[in-house]
């Protein structure tokens, strides 16, 4: 019978020989590439498996028959302008047995190969080949199973690779049901994660330090992912920690590796060292990775001062020789130990006093600490240069301190919550003349006047600037306020 001949059977096929043979023989024999062809096999197809249920009636009659589809329509020769991704007219009882076989686990693992490694034609390649894709209904639920894997696993995959991926499947454009923006973020992170490879700093370099030249792009990204890769030390750790803002640049990009979510990122970077420089880069909040850090150059500093004055100390003793060696190394050791103290108190010093000034200069709408005593700590310390100044004379430096660090403190507070910033650039180095001018002739009104009136006038200037400050800024602490009084929190339940 032709039917069998053009599956390529003997005329004592079974049913189950019969769809084998169909599903083998659509591998080659597609709708959306021989569109007469597929007419003319599923045609045999069905003749076929009507021959052999009339020559088995008994066979028939012991096993429940199997349903078949009516023959669909053979489909029209796609148009120039048509997509031939997939096939439009074959359903899955054509092809039953391919789909008993279908393996997720290994589909998803060729799919994600492909991705990773093939280019896009490679791609397209291997998905027209998958027997399970030609069923229209499984297509469409591959489609989306597949997204939301890539969006689990993360894979290193290039933007035209996927792009492949959902041309194939149709998710291309808005009507596809998938968010547009998920679908950027997943395109975004899928690249990145292929640039996070060995050899390809260079675009992580295009990604991440896009304000820099382009010519200094490649060796920041290098040095520092190859820094990322290691295991921690902390040798060799806090040695490349020295440099002046290393600890900023490397926390800029370990937050920019996958939006700072280092589960994700195990396979690719030393976790423990990323968690380092995101706790050392952050000038916010006071760390051990930080102190660290900043141990490490005062160590460097400190060893430099000692070896110069030390240095300096042997060629200028009195006796030639090496009689004045063993001084000159102990005075550089003295210096080491000395500079070494005065650099790190000095710099806690300093974070000290950038902490207080940041936490009074912080706008109010954002969550800071303590915001009721940050609000009126200016016009406390104005009170308490008032009451130090009721004291006896040896209080007076009390006054003076309380009232200059309200002065200051409202400055600072009014000056940075405006949106101000000075600026000494340049030829604007020689405004700085007439405020040393200023400095010293308050001093000399310190040295005329008493401790007492300059302290109660410097609280008074701090409270006139908190004032300002308060004005400017009250639609804004004041909402705040009002829901903190107990008058007014009593009296709106009653409203």
């Amino acid at each position: 019978m032709w039917a069998f001949a053009e599956l390529g059977l003997d005329a004592d096929a079974d049913v189950r020989t019969v769809k084998r043979a169909y599903a083998a023989r659509l591998k080659t024999t597609r709708p959306d590439t021989d569109p007469e062809g597929f007419q003319r096999l599923h045609a045999a197809y069905q003749a076929a498996l009507a021959a052999v249920q009339a020559d088995a009636p008994a066979h028939a009659q012991a096993t429940p028959p199997e349903v078949e589809p009516s023959p669909p329509p053979a489909p029209p020769t796609p148009s120039a302008g048509a997509s031939t991704d997939a096939p439009a007219e074959v359903t899955d009882d054509t092809v039953e047995p391919a789909l008993e076989a279908f393996d997720a686990d290994a589909f998803l693992a060729g799919c994600i190969e492909q991705l990773v490694h093939g280019e896009p034609d490679d791609v397209r390649r291997w998905l027209e080949a998958q027997p399970a894709l030609w069923s229209l209904q499984l297509k469409g639920q591959l489609g989306y199973w597949l997204l939301n894997q890539l969006h689990e696993r993360s894979p290193p995959v290039a933007e035209e690779n996927l792009d492949a991926l959902l041309g194939f499947f149709d998710l291309d454009h808005v009507l596809s049901g998938v968010d547009p923006d998920a679908l950027a973020q997943l395109r975004s992170r899928l690249g990145f994660r292929r640039d996070l490879q060995p050899g390809r700093e260079r675009s992580l370099g295009n990604r991440i330090f896009q304000a820099r030249p382009v010519h200094d792009r490649h060796e920041p990204a290098l040095r520092m992912m190859r820094q990322l890769r290691r295991p921690l030390r902390w040798a060799q750790v806090l040695a490349f920690s020295v440099p002046s803002r290393r600890a900023l640049e490397m926390r800029h990009l370990v937050l920019a590796l996958d939006d700072g979510d280092l589960d994700s990122l195990g396979d690719l970077i030393d976790l423990r060292q990323a968690r380092f420089w995101l706790a050392a880069g952050d000038a916010g909040r006071q760390s051990k990775a930080r102190r660290l850090v900043a141990l490490a150059r005062c160590l460097v500093a400190a060893a430099c001062m000692g070896t110069v004055f030390g240095l300096v100390h042997w060629l200028t003793g009195d006796l030639p020789g090496r009689a004045t060696l063993a001084p000159a190394a102990g005075f550089g050791a003295a210096t080491f130990g000395y500079a070494l103290f005065g650099l790190y108190a000095a710099w806690e010093a300093w974070v000290a006093v950038a902490g207080y000034f940041n936490w009074q200069s912080a706008p109010d709408e954002g969550p800071t600490a303590r915001p009721m005593l940050r609000l009126f700590w200016v016009p406390l310390l104005a009170a308490l240069t008032g009451l130090f100044s009721l004291l006896p004379a040896p209080h007076d430096a009390l006054a003076m301190s309380a009232g200059s660090l309200a002065a200051l403190t409202g400055l600072v507070r009014c000056f940075r919550r405006a949106g101000l910033r000075l600026n000494f650039g340049g030829w604007r180095l020689i405004l700085v003349i007439p405020f040393l001018k200023g400095l010293a002739g308050l001093a000399a009104l310190v040295v005329a006047t008493s401790s007492k009136a300059l302290g109660l006038g410097l609280a008074a200037t701090g409270l006139l600037l908190w004032s300002i400050d308060a004005w400017r800024q009250r639609a804004s602490w004041w909402p705040m306020l009002r829901l903190r009084l107990p008058w007014r929190a009593s009296a709106e339940p009653g409203r």
